[in-house]
């Protein structure tokens, strides 16, 4: 599989698992903040900011890692299923499409 079909697939896993993982996301960057503040505390700088980058890490790590989990248990094809039958949108426009393949020569279903 050639790299950038391999980055895909890890960007599309992240932003399906990134939905579970946006509520820690909104508190890596003031953790963050406080574990650089840390050396204040008397914590060393090298660790704080360690400290800060090993977190934001983390959580993009579980982002994917739960997106992956969800993809392979089969909860994003349910998903697109279960969206295509309540978009009012969608569902009027896939009953003009057969309407339209059905009235074509040759179009109908057997």
């Amino acid at each position: 599989m050639a790299l950038g079909a391999r980055a895909g697939k890890i960007a599309y896993w992240r932003m399906k698992g990134s939905r579970a993982t946006d509520v820690v996301r909104a508190w890596t960057l003031p953790i963050a903040s406080v574990a650089i503040g840390g050396k204040f505390l008397g914590l060393q700088s090298r660790w704080a900011v360690v400290g800060a980058v090993v977190l934001a890490v983390l959580v993009e790590l579980a982002a994917v890692v739960i997106g992956w989990l969800e993809h392979h248990s089969g909860a994003t094809a349910a998903e697109y299923d279960l969206a295509k039958l309540t978009d009012g949108y969608k569902v009027e426009s896939l009953a003009l499409l057969r309407e339209i393949r059905d009235r074509l020569p040759g179009g109908q279903e057997k």
